[in-house]
Protein backbone atom coordinates (compact mmCIF):
# COMPACT_ATOMS: atom_id res chain seq x y z
CA UNK A 1 0.00 0.00 0.00
CA UNK A 2 2.89 2.71 0.74
CA UNK A 3 5.33 0.80 -1.78
CA UNK A 4 6.81 0.78 -5.36
CA UNK A 5 8.46 -1.22 -7.61
CA UNK A 6 12.53 -0.42 -6.33
CA UNK A 7 13.87 2.10 -8.46
CA UNK A 8 16.82 3.99 -6.50
CA UNK A 9 19.54 3.58 -3.90
CA UNK A 10 18.57 1.02 -1.05
CA UNK A 11 19.27 2.22 2.87
CA UNK A 12 17.76 -0.93 4.34
CA UNK A 13 17.25 -3.99 3.30
CA UNK A 14 14.14 -6.66 4.68
CA UNK A 15 14.99 -9.51 2.22
CA UNK A 16 12.00 -11.92 3.57
CA UNK A 17 9.78 -9.46 4.61
CA UNK A 18 6.72 -8.37 2.58
CA UNK A 19 6.24 -4.50 1.48
CA UNK A 20 2.16 -4.56 3.26
CA UNK A 21 4.35 -4.70 6.59
CA UNK A 22 5.76 -1.15 6.38
CA UNK A 23 4.27 1.37 8.45
CA UNK A 24 4.57 3.66 10.85
CA UNK A 25 6.86 1.72 13.10
CA UNK A 26 9.48 1.92 11.07
CA UNK A 27 11.88 4.79 11.05
CA UNK A 28 11.48 7.81 9.25
CA UNK A 29 13.36 8.99 5.76
CA UNK A 30 15.00 5.76 4.83
CA UNK A 31 13.87 3.53 1.39
CA UNK A 32 13.41 0.41 2.91
CA UNK A 33 13.45 -2.94 0.28
CA UNK A 34 11.30 -5.91 1.13
CA UNK A 35 12.92 -8.55 -0.79
CA UNK A 36 9.37 -10.86 -0.43
CA UNK A 37 7.87 -8.96 -3.03
CA UNK A 38 10.67 -6.92 -4.79
CA UNK A 39 9.01 -3.68 -3.93
CA UNK A 40 10.76 -0.51 -1.38
CA UNK A 41 8.91 1.94 0.66
CA UNK A 42 9.43 5.55 0.04
CA UNK A 43 6.93 7.45 2.10
CA UNK A 44 7.81 9.12 5.40
CA UNK A 45 6.71 6.46 8.02
CA UNK A 46 6.06 9.50 10.38
CA UNK A 47 3.14 10.46 8.30
CA UNK A 48 0.96 7.33 8.31
CA UNK A 49 -1.93 7.46 10.56
CA UNK A 50 -1.57 5.17 13.55
CA UNK A 51 -4.54 3.02 14.47
CA UNK A 52 -5.74 3.95 17.45
CA UNK A 53 -8.44 0.71 17.58
CA UNK A 54 -7.92 -2.22 19.83
CA UNK A 55 -5.24 -5.21 18.65
CA UNK A 56 -6.99 -7.99 17.71
CA UNK A 57 -6.81 -10.63 20.90
CA UNK A 58 -3.67 -12.63 19.27
CA UNK A 59 -1.42 -10.22 18.86
CA UNK A 60 -1.80 -9.71 22.66
CA UNK A 61 -1.43 -12.94 23.34
CA UNK A 62 1.79 -12.55 20.94
CA UNK A 63 3.11 -9.76 22.78
CA UNK A 64 2.61 -11.71 26.05
CA UNK A 65 4.61 -14.47 25.34
CA UNK A 66 7.27 -12.33 24.25
CA UNK A 67 7.28 -10.48 27.34
CA UNK A 68 6.49 -14.03 29.18
CA UNK A 69 10.43 -15.07 27.17
CA UNK A 70 12.09 -11.87 28.13
CA UNK A 71 11.96 -10.01 24.46
CA UNK A 72 11.97 -6.09 24.61
CA UNK A 73 8.47 -4.58 23.46
CA UNK A 74 6.95 -1.51 22.20
CA UNK A 75 5.63 1.44 24.73
CA UNK A 76 2.39 0.36 23.20
CA UNK A 77 2.72 -3.50 23.52
CA UNK A 78 3.54 -2.75 27.10
CA UNK A 79 0.09 -0.68 27.66
CA UNK A 80 -2.05 -3.54 26.13
CA UNK A 81 -0.55 -6.16 28.27
CA UNK A 82 -0.87 -4.24 31.25
CA UNK A 83 -4.70 -3.71 30.74
CA UNK A 84 -6.19 -7.33 30.10
CA UNK A 85 -10.01 -8.16 29.93
CA UNK A 86 -10.11 -10.17 27.90
CA UNK A 87 -11.13 -13.95 29.49
CA UNK A 88 -8.80 -15.93 27.48
CA UNK A 89 -5.82 -13.75 27.52
CA UNK A 90 -6.24 -13.09 31.73
CA UNK A 91 -6.34 -17.32 31.21
CA UNK A 92 -2.70 -17.10 29.50
CA UNK A 93 -1.63 -15.05 31.82
CA UNK A 94 -2.50 -16.29 34.91
CA UNK A 95 -0.98 -19.76 33.20
CA UNK A 96 2.23 -18.42 32.59
CA UNK A 97 2.64 -17.50 36.17
CA UNK A 98 1.92 -20.22 37.56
Amino acid sequence: MYSQPVSKSITSRRDKDMSYMFGPHHESGTTIYFGGDGRESTVDSSKIPVSTCNPPTWLVADWILARNRGEPLSENAEQHCSSISHPALLWLVEFLHS
